[in-house]
């Protein structure tokens, strides 16, 4: 019959939850995960943080997670410690699984758009109602832009960093649903502003 035994200093180290410096580093992955999904196409430079983020995290959450499991098999201690810091061990993973969610319904592209439509608006009157050479542009509200342009019907931008390979952004078309080709896919977001993403 195992016997238990009262657990040493490494050992309570190994049993020892998740602390405030590992629940830090998975709220900013986290913020690095919404930032990246924050525009069309996503964010290259932190989509890839965030991706890197989380696999170092997940890796030494179940490393940790595994040792105090053994520890505490080996020490005959109830699973996971003391009840009251069970829930640490819950934080992580209820964290990825928000982000999750949070990513696949687009939430966060919601933000950026509404606080940048004024400055998305004074453009396209911009581009509709004078000739006004529109390539100098650089900044449309908290959008950084890499180029601006008209195109029939309407004028599109496309966000400096944003897209994993080609180019994303936003379209305003003055005439109606423009016609999706291609190369270049458009989704309705509000009023007669598109989601933009140009496919080779």
């Amino acid at each position: 019959m195992k016997t238990s035994r009262p657990p040493g200093r490494l050992d309570a180290a190994m049993m020892a939850p998740p602390g405030r410096l590992f629940h830090l580093a998975c709220t900013a992955a986290v913020l690095l995960s919404v930032v990246s999904a924050s525009v069309p196409g996503g964010f290259i430079l932190a989509f890839l943080g965030a991706f890197l983020g989380w696999a170092l995290l997940a890796g030494v959450w179940t490393l940790r997670s595994v040792a105090s499991f053994w520890v505490n098999w080996r020490c005959h201690e109830p699973l996971l410690g003391l009840a009251g810091s069970r829930w640490r061990w819950l934080v992580c993973p209820a964290l990825a699984m928000m982000t999750l969610v949070l990513v696949a319904s687009h939430a966060p592209i919601y933000p950026m758009y509404w606080l940048s439509r004024p400055a998305m608006d004074r453009v396209a009157q911009q581009a509709f109602q004078t000739t006004t050479d529109l390539s100098p542009i650089r900044q449309i509200g908290l959008y950084p832009v890499d180029s601006v342009e008209r195109i029939p019907g309407g004028v599109r931008f496309a966000i400096r960093g944003g897209g994993f390979v080609n180019r994303a952004g936003f379209a305003c078309f003055n005439s109606g649903a423009p016609a999706a080709t291609r190369r270049n896919q458009y989704q309705h977001r509000s009023d007669n502003w598109y989601r933009w993403t140009e496919h080779d």
